[in-house]
């Protein structure tokens, strides 16, 4: 929550010779140089940013005033020259750990800035962040599921870095299985999928397939629109099978099915037997589907669909296949 925002109003009014009010205009007050307003220098005012007013002057900051102040606004803002230690000294770090570590904004923005300067490679190296990282995941394993929607929409992005530095501590298969039935039960909170695509990254094509047979392809748990986000996921890895395939032309949600052949084809490359696969939706009962199809599939492959009857798709055959 924004607290103590502040704003300062000032204009100067310009009086016209005409009658007409409307020719009579508030000419705006531009700042100095220095930050201040012209009229404004004597106010004690240090530093504002997006509502937040530094309580301190420069002289007087400390690391323990910035934390405090939080350390999205001091590092964001460049105003860290006592910060610069901080990030990676471990020392340091241990020492203020009581007062970074409650509030996860100011673990997310310290993570932020060693990843951005070393390209994750000092998060392996500082046990600080180790150690926090090792309580997090610790603390996602003794949840509900109910209460790890932070893990499902990897809020502040924690756990997005906890996973692609594949820490020795963490289980990818278990954190899988917490995705998947945390996702079933959050339907109303947005997931991210980068998520599970890092943790994918880590177990393989064989238990991708396996892990999605059972909470994907098995279940009707997720909303069309998560289905169809994990058809294209799934896809998008080179995954697809005739059986798999057949289940997302019989889905019923016809914008999880569309989503699916959407991937497919932007994927179709990837397959050696992506025509046999295409052809497996000749059959299929959505017409969105269809017109996807005779619009984007390749030329070589549309004498296939000639039975599609709806009249978008009779056009766009006629246009592609130059009759």
């Amino acid at each position: 929550m924004v607290k103590n925002l502040i704003v300062i109003a000032s204009s100067k009014s310009i009086p016209s010779s005409s009658d007409d009010p409307d020719d009579n205009f508030e000419e705006p007050v531009v700042l100095s140089e220095d930050g201040f307003y012209s009229d404004c220098k004597d106010v004690n005012i240090d530093f504002l940013s997006f509502g937040r007013q530094y309580t301190t002057t420069p002289g007087e900051e400390t690391i323990e005033s910035l934390i405090k102040l939080g350390l999205y606004w001091t590092l964001a803002y460049k105003r860290h020259d006592i910060l610069k230690n901080l990030c990676y000294d471990n020392d340091l770090l241990q020492k203020y750990k009581d007062l970074i570590t409650p509030s996860r904004e100011n673990f997310a923005s310290l993570l932020n800035e060693v990843v951005s300067q070393s390209h994750h490679g000092k998060i392996k190296e500082i046990p600080f962040y180790l150690e926090v990282l090792k309580e997090e995941y610790e603390n996602l394993l003794k949840r509900n599921a109910n209460s790890c929607h932070d893990f499902l929409s990897d809020l502040n992005g924690i756990y997005s870095k906890m996973i692609s530095n594949n820490l020795d501590f963490i289980d990818a298969k278990r954190m899988i299985n917490i995705y998947f039935i945390t996702l079933s039960i959050n339907q109303s909170w947005p997931p991210s999928f980068k998520i599970l695509e890092l943790l994918l990254d880590i177990v393989g094509s064989e238990y991708t397939k396996a892990v999605f047979n059972k909470f994907v392809f098995s279940s009707s748990h997720y909303s069309p629109s998560t289905r169809g986000s994990l058809y294209a996921l799934y896809i998008s890895r080179g995954l697809l099978e005739r059986k798999t395939a057949r289940k997302i032309r019989s889905e019923q949600s016809s914008a999880a099915s569309e989503k699916g052949m959407e991937a497919f084809l932007h994927s179709y490359e990837k397959y050696k037997n992506a025509e046999e696969l295409l052809a497996l939706f000749q059959d299929s009962k959505h017409v969105d589907v269809q017109r996807l199809i005779t619009r984007k599939a390749p030329a070589n492959t549309l004498w296939r669909f000639v039975s599609f009857s709806d009249h978008m798709c009779v056009q766009y055959l006629k246009e592609r296949m130059g009759q």
